[in-house]
């Protein structure tokens, strides 16, 4: 929510209520108000420009022009910020467009088993493709969320099972750790990364690096956000490949582990 209408929500049950019509327009057509002057907007709410003044500055602004050039700003802001999640996702496009990405999700789908291992925030976009992957190929999915669970699962590999790694930045101490014990299988690697000649790169068979790089580097290693899109939207479109290969077949076994259509 933008400043203007944050402040417009908290103040509403203390204004007048010619002052309330105003406001109900603003959060109604909130699209219209960069172009608007306090005469037009009076026009609108049937009023007057004085009391699109006297509105304004009743939730904190000296007047309209400075109401208006805050919501503006709010306005270029948000745009700033989807225009940003807009790039990674087309940057995360462009890698389901290339071999590698065709070759990674045939050897999903071809793998008696798949472990997936993340931390930290890599495991939210994680945790997600594999919930909804154990929907429809219950049977393969194996996925831990501690460290001391995930250097376990090596243990229960075979040759012919994939690891699926969801690393952001391709440079997970956990990760590189495990690896020690992953080398010693025959188990085919892909990584998921946003990192580019990432150190977990070089023991992937398959590496999907979509490069989303964030100019915050803390950012980017603890929290990232424009880099997440990257990453879920990479592993939305390996789970929509999978999911339609045999569609029916898949579409029936939801609706038999469905809960809701049992009800």
């Amino acid at each position: 929510m933008n400043t203007v209408n944050k402040r417009i929500n908290e103040n509403f049950d203390r204004l007048s209520p010619s002052h309330k019509v105003i406001a109900t327009y603003i959060l109604a057509n909130h699209e219209q108000i960069a172009s608007m002057t306090a005469r037009d907007l009076a026009e609108k709410t049937l009023s007057v420009p004085s009391s699109i003044i006297s509105f304004s500055k009743k939730i904190g602004y000296k007047g309209f022009n400075e109401l208006k050039f805050n919501y503006m700003n709010d306005e270029r802001n948000a745009q700033t910020i989807d225009n940003e999640i807009i790039q990674s996702i087309m940057k995360a496009e462009e890698v389901t467009k290339k071999r590698t990405f065709t070759e990674a999700v045939q050897l999903l789908m071809e793998a008696p088993k798949i472990f997936i291992i993340a931390f930290q925030m890599s495991q939210i976009p994680a945790k997600d493709f594999y919930f909804r992957m154990r929907k429809i190929e219950p049977s393969k999915m194996i996925f831990f969320e501690t460290f001391a669970d995930q250097s376990r699962m090596a243990s229960l590999m075979e040759d012919d099972d994939v690891v699926l790694i969801v690393s952001n930045s391709g440079e997970s101490a956990e990760i590189l750790h495990i690896e020690h014990e992953l080398k010693k299988k025959k188990c085919k690697q892909i990584l998921v990364t946003n990192g580019i000649n990432s150190s977990l790169a070089k023991f992937a068979t398959i590496e999907l690096s979509i490069g989303c790089i964030e100019e915050n580097m803390v950012l980017f290693r603890e929290a990232p956000t424009k880099a997440r899109y990257a990453l879920i939207y990479l592993l939305e479109k390996i789970y929509l490949e999978i999911l339609h290969v045999n569609y029916d077949e898949k579409l029936e076994r939801l609706k038999n582990t469905s809960h809701f259509l049992k009800g």
